[in-house]
């Protein structure tokens, strides 16, 4: 695999279905912050093109969050779409925007948490959308993976990463201790995305049967507990929907009950200590 920049006197376009391109746009009012489209051979499946369009205003708006946050600015926010769409980017923004305000209060926010959360936030949109572009869909079970500890243990998350995709949506990983803090986002392939390319793309051997024995050996793993799966058909995003509570969206660790705690008492913490950190009055 190639990848290069498209230079300004290029002589081939990037609608071109030859060509499939990472697109850096910038529109007035765009409906997602990162989008995979892809389209295939009807008769086969196969993938025939596929681009990812990454969105300006996705990186561009956490001032303007914070600006409604401090001084009631007007902002405008995506809501969540009718239908079935990918609204990561969304997610992705309103976590990023939290992480930036809990920073502030509980320890202060500078240049380099800034690059680092803008740096993982980026990478886990881009790895989302490359992962649709490959046929890839949700798997909103991915981050029962690492315990609540574990999620904060550098030496842990450097060796397994935070989770077992880069297609769930998960929460931002973020400490109350800047010292515990790891990395904010899964920022490389997990164990699951992994699997899911060695069997739809690594290559196929000449002899059938000796193919469809490598593929059944590959399928064999699925039970594996890093490779767990749950689409959006089986998450429980709202009351009422679906029946197991471990295919989840906006969660972060295996521990469920541990992590809503934590996630409860960071709230708390941030919304005190927000009183200190507000404009005072006439400024």
């Amino acid at each position: 695999m190639v990848v290069k920049v498209q230079p300004d006197d290029a002589e081939w376009d990037a609608g071109d279905i030859r060509y499939n391109v990472l697109r850096w746009t910038s529109s007035p009012n765009p409906p997602f912050g990162g989008y995979g489209p892809s389209f295939s051979d009807p008769r086969t499946g196969q993938l025939i093109g596929a681009d990812v369009m990454l969105e300006y205003s996705f990186m561009s708006r956490w001032p303007r969050m914070r600006a409604f946050m401090q001084d009631g600015a007007e902002t405008q926010f995506w809501g969540e779409p009718e239908g079935i769409y990918c609204t990561l980017g969304h997610t992705l923004q309103l976590n990023s925007g939290f992480g930036r305000l809990a920073a502030e209060t509980l320890y202060g926010f500078d240049d380099e948490l800034d690059q680092r959360l803008a740096h993982d936030t980026m990478s886990y949109l881009i790895l989302h959308e490359i992962g649709h572009t490959l046929g890839m869909h949700h798997n909103m079970k991915a981050t029962q993976f690492l315990t609540p500890g574990e999620a904060f243990d550098e030496d842990v998350v450097d060796e397994r990463g935070l989770a077992g995709s880069v297609m769930d949506y998960p929460a931002l990983n973020f400490a109350s201790s800047r010292d515990e803090q790891t990395r904010f986002y899964l920022t490389q392939p997990g164990p699951y995305d992994d699997w899911f390319i060695e069997y739809g793309y690594s290559p196929a051997l000449d002899d059938p049967q000796a193919e469809a024995a490598r593929l059944e050996a590959i399928l064999a793993r699925s039970t594996e507990p890093d490779l767990a799966f749950g689409n959006d058909a089986d998450d429980m995003r709202s009351p009422g929907k679906a029946m197991d509570p471990r295919v989840n969206i906006y969660d972060m660790s295996a521990d469920a009950v541990a992590y809503a705690s934590n996630a409860m008492e960071l709230y708390s913490d941030t919304l005190n200590g927000m009183v200190d950190k507000l404009p005072e009055e006439g400024k």
